[in-house]
């Protein structure tokens, strides 16, 4: 059969704008336009944020500690040792002075002083009599302190006191024992009789570099470690630190 030419003038059938024809026919509609609201523009990235004020705090924190550790070094130089004074007190280690024993005894008192600056050079020397009375620490009695300052400090004194208690603890068969000083510092020794001895007697003596002390029973039965205990006590009361 012939196909027939539509009359001229007559319309064709064109597709409708936007619906498709042959193989686009059934294809899914094309996104709708998006709306834009004139004068908005993407934003812009935001602006990296600056350190420099961050560096200068820490720069400034440095300085300020530099500034503190400079002062306390300066301090701690320039302040030097310790310096620690005797100052004989009315009670001692828990035990109260006897001014009127003291006077009874003066002269064995100020024999033993001036035995102990003999032994010890260059010292002044204070002593005191306490009263023991504390049964839980020792025997009942009299414990005599001796207590001295150097004329002139020096970090040598405490090895040199310990050595000459040494030479005379050897040369007299007597045991002797360090003491822990703890925090006071120096250095501290007891001297006592041998453990086969038939009257058991000790006493102790700390020194720093420029003052020390020693406590002395007037009665026997006295171990080492009683004595330290009780010079222990009695240096807490007596020594001045500065």
């Amino acid at each position: 059969m012939t196909e027939q030419t539509p009359p001229t003038g007559e319309p064709t059938d064109t597709p409708a704008e936007g619906v498709g024809t042959g193989a686009d026919e059934g294809a899914p509609p094309p996104p709708p336009p998006t709306a834009t609201t004139v004068g908005d523009e993407p934003s812009p990235p935001p602006a990296k944020q600056s350190r420099r004020g961050l560096i200068i705090g820490l720069v400034a924190g440095l300085v300020v500690l530099v500034v503190v550790a400079g002062a306390l070094t300066v301090f701690f130089v320039t302040r030097g040792p310790e310096t620690h004074s005797i100052t004989v007190t009315s009670t001692a280690g828990g035990m109260k002075r006897d001014k009127d024993k003291e006077a009874d005894l003066k002269q064995e008192i100020d024999a033993t002083a001036a035995q102990f600056k003999a032994q010890f050079k260059g010292t002044a020397v204070k002593t005191a009599l306490y009263n023991q009375d504390d049964t839980k620490k020792g025997p009942k009695g009299q414990m005599l302190f001796v207590g001295f300052t150097f004329d002139k400090a020096s970090d040598k004194h405490p090895d040199e006191i310990v050595k000459q208690l040494r030479a005379a603890a050897k040369a007299n068969k007597l045991t002797i024992t360090k003491v822990d000083t703890g925090d006071a510092g120096g250095k501290a020794v007891c001297l006592a009789s041998p453990s086969n001895a038939a009257q058991k007697t000790a006493s102790c003596v700390w020194a720093t570099r420029d003052s020390g002390g020693g406590l002395f029973p007037s009665v026997p039965g006295y171990k080492a470690d009683q004595m330290a205990d009780l010079m222990t006590g009695v240096r807490s009361d007596v020594e001045k630190t500065e």
